[in-house]
């Protein structure tokens, strides 16, 4: 280097040819000088890894991920360093953050599968459900994946969890047909009778299950259709109302039949804010005719509906933007009128009174539409 040059400028120049070693070397100048630089931490972390220096490139990276949180590359590089010397939570944790920020990151997508797969087998000795953690995302993850699998198996058979060793080898369907599957498969039931039972039973439920879809009873659905996430853009199922991948809420969630089939019931969110609108009005109306019959003066007639007139009209503001605690509120509030009106509809069914009683009735339903409607909004 020579003298008067910059190094972190000097540090830039080796790192963009690729000699690490003198960037490792200018890099550590830079930062000698101003410990505070983010971007030479990052891209020191990157170097060091490229060059083999592991427990450097983690105290490194440690100081990137402080000073310099968006650098995907070094939080990578981190990750890489803590999965090479055995800390595979801690590489998980850096990896999971690349992968949140770039969705299309395979390096750091197929580092991670890695990581979750060797995280699993170490946490098996001393923390086994933390283990079967790791293990079932890596399987989640890369369904595909025997080696997970073959993980997964070997800890439910080794801690008497015969019930899931049913379960997946239920869901493995052709995967059981994998060399090293079916050799995993081979070798445990060879090894206690009580795991071949499971397996065996696991198979058997496999070959007996119905399936998935019906193409008598759902001709235009035999199978399913994909769509890019508004967000990520990466497949998603037509019907899925979260984003696996980027947890993007697609469309509103309820619990009402027929929402698992996955039309979208838009009609319900636009009928809501116009009751909810034409509440509002209403109960503006009521503060202004009371205010007109009160002459201009603050009588108690005045103050009460103002109170509980603005009241409704500030929850009503709160169930259209969807707050939770509004629509909770509010929910609370139509169910006692329910009981109030079931009430005054009895007593005007005893006494013969049409007129009344079918008003009763109007109210009751539209209170009841009310209530499905804030129910499907906010459940």
């Amino acid at each position: 280097m020579t003298a008067g040059t910059d190094p972190l400028v000097q540090g830039d120049a080796y790192f963009a040819a690729k000699d690490f070693p003198g960037a490792v070397n200018a890099y550590r100048q830079a930062l000698d000088q101003n410990p505070m630089l983010g971007a030479a931490w990052a891209k020191l972390t990157v170097s060091l890894t490229a060059i083999g220096d592991f427990p450097g490139a983690i105290d490194a990276g440690a100081k990137a991920v402080a000073f310099a949180p968006r650098e995907l590359d070094a939080k990578y590089a981190y990750g890489y360093a803590l999965a090479k010397q055995g800390h595979f939570p801690e590489a998980v944790e850096q990896l999971d953050a690349v992968i949140s920020e770039n969705t299309h990151r395979d390096d750091a997508r197929n580092l991670l599968l890695w990581c979750l797969h060797q995280a699993g087998l170490k946490l098996i000795p001393d923390d086994p459900l933390a283990a079967e953690r790791f293990l079932d995302r890596a399987h989640k993850m890369r369904p595909e994946s025997p080696e997970p699998i073959v993980s997964l198996l070997d800890l439910y058979a080794e801690g008497g969890q015969y019930g899931k060793v049913t379960r997946l080898i239920e869901g493995l369907g052709k995967l059981s047909q994998d060399a090293v599957i079916s050799a995993a498969i081979e070798r445990l039931k060879a090894a206690s009778p009580e795991v071949q039972r499971a397996i065996e039973q696991g198979s058997m439920n496999a070959r007996s299950k119905a399936p998935s879809v019906d193409p008598v009873a759902n001709p235009t659905r035999s199978s399913i259709q994909y769509v890019p996430c508004p967000k990520c853009k990466r497949s998603v199922a037509d019907f899925a109302a979260l984003c696996p991948h980027c947890g993007h809420q697609i469309k509103l969630v309820g619990t009402f039949a027929g929402r698992d089939t996955g039309p979208d019931y838009a009609w319900q969110d636009i009928a809501l804010n116009v009751i909810l609108g034409l509440y509002m009005l209403a109960a503006g109306g009521g503060i202004y005719a009371a205010w007109l019959a009160s002459k201009g003066e603050a009588t108690f007639l005045f103050q009460f509906v103002a109170v509980t007139a603005g009241s409704s009209i500030l929850l009503s503001l709160g169930a259209f933007f969807r707050n939770d605690i509004a629509m909770n509120v509010l929910k609370y509030i139509l169910y006692m009128r329910l009981l109030g009106q079931g009430f005054s509809l009895a007593m005007n069914m005893l006494v013969f009174r049409p007129l009344p009683f079918l008003i009763d009735v109007a109210v009751l339903g539209l209170t009841g539409f009310l209530l499905y409607l804030l129910h499907w909004a906010s459940d």
